[in-house]
């Protein structure tokens, strides 16, 4: 009987150390699984944290974005304002161009009747300068003959 508890227990040992081998495995490759588990969650967090700070950067950087847009959008309502404006001046500037042109029209038409008035101006002044030298030959005529009139005979002729 001792021979058969050896035996028995011998197998028993034998199961049992075969059990606590695989038990020893499993418990390795669980470690192992864990600290794999621990490695992969670290490098997790690693990248976790870095898409938090990527996505705070982001969010930094589209709130700058937003408020240069609103700057942006401000000035383009300023310089459309201004444009406008530049419109309207200019609307105005071609306005008073068409008045100048009209006036410089009329100027040119003035002028144009000053000079037909000086060429008129000219030709009676012509006339009379030929009629005042035609009176006045005729007067130094007559004081020629006068004179040569007083020389003969020594009164002049009269003409009564």
């Amino acid at each position: 009987m001792s021979t058969e508890l050896e035996e028995g227990f011998a197998e028993w040992r034998g199961g049992i150390e075969a059990r606590v081998s695989t038990l020893e495995a499993t418990v390795k490759q669980e470690t192992w699984a864990r600290a794999k588990m621990d490695k992969d969650m670290s490098d997790l967090k690693i990248q976790f944290g870095k898409q938090d700070f990527m996505l705070k950067a982001l969010s930094k950087t589209q709130s700058e974005h937003t408020a240069t847009l609103r700057e942006h959008g401000e000035m383009l309502r300023d310089l459309r304002r201004d444009v406008t404006e530049v419109r309207r001046d200019v609307a105005g500037l071609r306005r008073d161009v068409t008045e100048v042109r009209r006036d410089v029209t009329e100027v040119h038409q003035d002028v144009s009747e000053l000079r037909r008035g000086l060429t008129e101006v000219r030709r009676d002044v012509t006339e009379v300068r030929a009629g005042i030298r035609t009176i006045i030959d005729l007067i130094d005529k007559r004081s020629d003959g006068e004179a040569s009139g007083q020389d003969a005979g020594g009164r002049g002729q009269g003409h009564d």
